[in-house]
C-alpha cells in the first residue's frame, strides 16, 4: 500500500485540489505496487504533469518515495525529550534530530518487517551493540533500543559497547536472524543513529524487506501510538560479554606470523575514542605487539572528537609543511618517522570501526602516506592472490567498488591481478550484499573494505561480509611489510557542502537542473579541448539511487573520469566528486568548482543551529585572527561540529588547538 506523506508529517494529506497528484494515487502503478511505500506528495507533485500518463507515475513513483533510512541506517542530533511519533519524524526530516521515539519506533517497524515476511516471531532473539557514544546520554537511546525489541515480545542479546562487524558476527554464529547496531559512524559526537542487520547483511532499499517498507511501517506504527504503560521487559534483555570473541576472530583472520611481523615496526593506534579502543588494546598486548595509542579513553561525548578516519579522510599525505596543522596520529608518525630506522605505521579507524585508514612515514619524501580504502584494497587483495592456502578460484576473483573509489583501481587491478570488476552505488550495504562465492574483495575509499571471512554457524560454514577496519588496517600493513606496492592513483576530489536541506536536491528540481546545466555546458567546453576533446566521449550514468546525478567520461572505451553529485545518507551534507586520471584534472576542475560555489549559494538550511553560527565564525576570525571552539559558542558540541565541517570545506585550518580562517572563508 502507498500512502501520501507531507515532508512536514502533517495527517492527514489532501489531494482534492491536486488533480495530478489524484490521478496519480490512482494509477496502476499505485495501486498494484506490492510492497508498503512512503511518498512525498511534494516531491511527487513538482515532478508531475497535469495529466500523467501510466509510465509517467511509475517514474514519479519510483522518484518520490521516502525513506528515513540513509546510506546506512539513520542518524541525526540527539534529543532524548519526549515526543510523539508524528513529532519525531519533523525533528529528523527538518533538523536532523534522532530522538529515543523514532528509535523505538524504528525498532519496533523492523520487527513488524521481518514478522510480515516470515521471518521472526514473538520469542525470537535479536542481536544489539552500541559504539559507546551513548554512555553521554547514560545510555538512554541504548536502553531505548533494547527494550522496544522487548516491548515485541523479542529477546534481546545486547554485546554491549563494541565495532559494528561484530554485531553481523554474532548473529551468523548464533543462528539469529536479526541484529541492530546504534552508532552514528565517523559523525560528530553529538549525534547518533541506528542501523539494522538482516541474516548479517545490511537492508537494501527495494523489495518487501527493505527501508522503503521498513519506512511505511514506521508511519503506520507512530499513527496507531499505544499510550498504555507499555509491559516489563527487563527479563527478555540479555548482556552477553563478547570481548574474547571480537580477539579471536581478528587472530583467525590474519596470518599465523602477524604479531612478529608487526613487532618490526613502531605503530600507533588512533581508535577514534569510540568502539575499538579496548579490544585493539588488549589484542595487541595480548600478542606482544608495542603499540602507543594516540586517541583518549572514550566517553561517549569525545568519539570521533579531532580524531579517526574523518579526520584524515581526503588526504593523500602529509608533507613536512602540513604537519603543524595535522592529527596527532599523523604528527606522531611523522615525529617517530624522522628518528627511527625501522617502518613507522599509523592506524585511524571511525567511532564504529568498520572502517580504517592505514598511515606510513615515508622516509624519501620526508612525508606521511595515506592509504586509503582503494589502496588497501588493491594491497590485500595482492597477498591474497599470493597465498596458496586460500585456493581461490575463478569464480573468487571478482573485486567489487563503489563509485567514489579511485577510477584507476579497477583498472589496475584488472592489470595486476587478472581480477574482473563490479561498480555498485554508494555504500558498504551494496558490497555486503553482492554474492558472496564471487567475492575477492569490496572496498571504497572511505576506507570500508569488505574481505570475505569464513564464519562456523549452527547450519554450517558461512560468509561474513562486514567491513572490519582494524582486520584491514592491519591486513594492510602486513602486506606493505611483504614489499607489495600500490597502485598508481587517479585525481580525486570532493566538495562538501554542510548542513544543508537535502530536500532541495533530487531529480528535475531547480537545483538538479542548474546541475545538469552547468555539467553540460562544462562537458561542451571540454569537447573543444584540441589536446583531448575529440578522444573523448561523454555519457550520462544512471546508479540504482536515482537522486544521484552522474556523469562518465570514456577513453577508447574504458571509463577514465566519473563526475557526479549526491546528498549523504549519513550527515546533513551534499557532496560533489571528480574521480579521474591526472591528465584530465585541469579540464574537468572547473566544472565542480562552478558546482561546489552552486551547492554552497544555494542549499544551505536556514533552520540548522551550525548553519546560523557560519557568520559569527566569520565575524570573529575578522575580529581575532584565530578562535578555539568556545569563543564560538559554550555549546562545545556544536562548535565541534560547525568547526568540523568548515574545516572539510576548506574554510578553516587547524593549527595547535585553535582555528583560522583560509582566504576561501
Amino acid at each position: 500500500m502507498v500512502t501520501l506523506i507531507h515532508k512536514d508529517f502533517t495527517q492527514p494529506f489532501s489531494i482534492d485540489e491536486n488533480k495530478a497528484l489524484a490521478r496519480f494515487m490512482k494509477s496502476r502503478a499505485v495501486q498494484e505496487y506490492p510492497y508498503p511505500a512512503l511518498v512525498d506528495a511534494g516531491k511527487a507533485s513538482s515532478l508531475l504533469s497535469q495529466t500523467p500518463s501510466e509510465q509517467e507515475c511509475e517514474k514519479i513513483l519510483e522518484l518520490s518515495r521516502f525513506s528515513f533510512m540513509g546510506t546506512d541506517g539513520m542518524r541525526g542530533k540527539v534529543y532524548t525529550e519526549e515526543v510523539s511519533g508524528i513529532e519525531s519524524f519533523g525533528l529528523l526530516t527538518k533538523k536532523n534530530t534522532l530522538s529515543c521515539k523514532i528509535v523505538s519506533i524504528a525498532v519496533k517497524a523492523f520487527v513488524k518487517l521481518l514478522e510480515k515476511n516470515g521471518i521472526a516471531a514473538p520469542g525470537d532473539t535479536f542481536c544489539t551493540g552500541n559504539d559507546g557514544r551513548d554512555a553521554a546520554t547514560s545510555w538512554k537511546l541504548t536502553s531505548c533500543m533494547n527494550k522496544s525489541f522487548a516491548e515485541c515480545k523479542m529477546y534481546v542479546d545486547d554485546i554491549g559497547v563494541t565495532p559494528t562487524p561484530y554485531v553481523p558476527l554474532y548473529m551468523l554464529e548464533n543462528d539469529l536472524r536479526g541484529g541492530a547496531m546504534l552508532t552514528a559512524s565517523h559523525n560528530p559526537s553529538n549525534q547518533n543513529g541506528i542501523k539494522f542487520f538482516l541474516d548479517g547483511k545490511k537492508l537494501l532499499n527495494e523489495g518487501p524487506l527493505g527501508a522503503y517498507a521498513l519506512s511505511a511501517y514506521m508511519y503506520e506504527i507512530a499513527l496507531a501510538e499505544d499510550a498504555q504503560n507499555a509491559p516489563s521487559t527487563s527479563s527478555r534483555i540479555r548482556t552477553v560479554n563478547y570481548s574474547e570473541r571480537k580477539k579471536t576472530f581478528l587472530k583467525e583472520n590474519l596470518p599465523s606470523s602477524f604479531a612478529a611481523e608487526l613487532r618490526k615496526t613502531t605503530l600507533f593506534i588512533d581508535a577514534a575514542n569510540g568502539s575499538w579502543t579496548d579490544t585493539v588494546t588488549s589484542f595487541l598486548e595480548e600478542n606482544g605487539v608495542p603499540f602507543v595509542l594516540t586517541s583518549a579513553p572514550p566517553t561517549g561525548a569525545n568519539i570521533n572528537a579531532s580524531c579517526g578516519v574523518a579526520e584524515i579522510e581526503g588526504h593523500e599525505s602529509y608533507s613536512s609543511r602540513d604537519i603543524p596543522f595535522s592529527p596527532e596520529i599523523v604528527k606522531a608518525v611523522y615525529k617517530k618517522g624522522k628518528e627511527s630506522d625501522i617502518p613507522v605505521f599509523g592506524i585511524a579507524v571511525d567511532g564504529d570501526g568498520d572502517r580504517g585508514f592505514v598511515l606510513q612515514y615515508k622516509k624519501d619524501t620526508d612525508s606521511v602516506k595515506v592509504y586509503d580504502g582503494d589502496e588497501e584494497a588493491f594491497l590485500i587483495a595482492t597477498m591474497m592472490m599470493g597465498n596458496v592456502e586460500l585456493d581461490l578460484c575463478d569464480a573468487r576473483k571478482i573485486v567489487v567498488c563503489t563509485v567514489e573509489s579511485d577510477v584507476m583501481a579497477p583498472v589496475s587491478m584488472k592489470e595486476t591481478l587478472n581480477t574482473e570488476c563490479d561498480t555498485v552505488d554508494v555504500g558498504d550495504k551494496w558490497i555486503c550484499n553482492y554474492p558472496s562465492d564471487k567475492l575477492l574483495i569490496g572496498f571504497e575509499s572511505s576506507g570500508h573494505v569488505i574481505i570475505p571471512c569464513k564464519v562456523s554457524t549452527p547450519t554450517g560454514e558461512k560468509t561474513l561480509l562486514s567491513g572490519n577496519g582494524m582486520l584491514t588496517a592491519i591486513s594492510t600493513i602486513l602486506s606493505l611489510i611483504s614489499g607489495n606496492k600500490s597502485f598508481e592513483r587517479g585525481f580525486s576530489k570532493t566538495y562538501y557542502t554542510y548542513f544543508v536541506d537535502k530536500n532541495l536536491f533530487y531529480p528535475d528540481s531547480p537545483i538538479w537542473n542548474k546541475d545538469v546545466e552547468i555539467i553540460e555546458r562544462g562537458f561542451e567546453t571540454v569537447s573543444k579541448n584540441a589536446k583531448i576533446g575529440a578522444k573523448l566521449t561523454i555519457k550520462r550514468t544512471a546508479f540504482k539511487d536515482p537522486d544521484v546525478l552522474a556523469y562518465s567520461v570514456y577513453e577508447d572505451n574504458l571509463q577514465t573520469a566519473l563526475l557526479f553529485s549526491r546528498n549523504s545518507g549519513t550527515e546533513d551534507k551534499n557532496a560533489v566528486y571528480l574521480k579521474c586520471r591526472p591528465a584530465l584534472k585541469d579540464v574537468l576542475l572547473p566544472i565542480t568548482d562552478e558546482l561546489c560555489a552552486h551547492h554552497r549559494k544555494t542549499m544551505r538550511n536556514k533552520d540548522s543551529a551550525e548553519a546560523q553560527y557560519i557568520e559569527k565564525a566569520k565575524k570573529l576570525f575578522t575580529e581575532k585572527g584565530s578562535i578555539e571552539e568556545k569563543d564560538l559558542t559554550s555549546d562545545i558540541q556544536l562548535a565541534q561540529s560547525l568547526l568540523h565541517a568548515l574545516e572539510r570545506e576548506g574554510k578553516v585550518i587547524k593549527e595547535n588547538g585553535r582555528f583560522k580562517a583560509t582566504e576561501e572563508f
